[in-house]
């Protein structure tokens, strides 16, 4: 048996899972906003691709280097029906996102997050892959790899595993009404 390293599991949901629970939780939207920083612009075509498939439009600003936050962040809302945050350390840190969820909590726009924290501190859903989750599908990686007579691990891969949050104090302020966490997760999983 040849020792390898464990392949790398990207704790980012991908791009069209999310675009695809945007449609779920909210049918009505149009115009999905993103603040990016020069360092992720890379992922706009993939984002747009994605929100296309789902009937979904980009809103999108690129957060230049030592940019303040505010401007771009208007921008997109004023066009927007909500802010799809995504998990780029210059746009949403601990000095920004209380910021940047107030800001959206003012133009009554729901901000769609990446963590369970992130719902905790006000956005109205978010998609995450909890430690026992990565967990799982590690171990099952494992398991698989141990197999056979050489050890095989796949490429990276987005988590398998999902869980969705719901804050529904900042729901019910939007005058949002969702269907709960668990119907959107079995929903979304059969989208596999």
């Amino acid at each position: 048996m040849t020792a390898t390293v464990l392949p790398r599991l990207f704790t980012f949901q991908p791009i069209e899972r999310q675009a695809a629970l945007i449609r779920l939780a909210f049918p009505g939207a149009h115009r999905v906003g993103v603040l990016l920083s020069a360092n992720q612009s890379g992922l706009l075509d993939e984002l747009e691709t994605d929100l296309r498939t789902q009937g979904l439009s980009l809103v999108n600003a690129i957060l230049a280097k030592d940019e303040q936050l505010i401007t771009p962040l208007e921008n997109v809302l004023s066009e927007a029906d909500l802010l799809l945050a995504l998990p780029d350390p210059v746009v949403f840190n601990r000095n920004t996102a209380q910021s940047i969820l107030l800001t959206s909590y003012r133009y009554r726009h729901p901000v769609f997050g990446y963590s369970r924290s992130l719902t905790r501190a006000g956005a109205l859903l978010s998609l995450h892959s909890s430690p026992a989750e990565i967990g799982r599908q590690t171990a099952e990686w494992v398991s698989n790899a141990l197999l056979g007579p050489v050890v095989r691990l796949p490429a990276p891969a987005h988590p398998a595993y999902f869980s969705i949050s719901i804050n529904e104090q900042v729901a019910r302020s939007l005058g949002f009404t969702l269907p709960p966490e668990a119907a959107l997760e079995k929903r979304l999983g059969g989208m596999r």
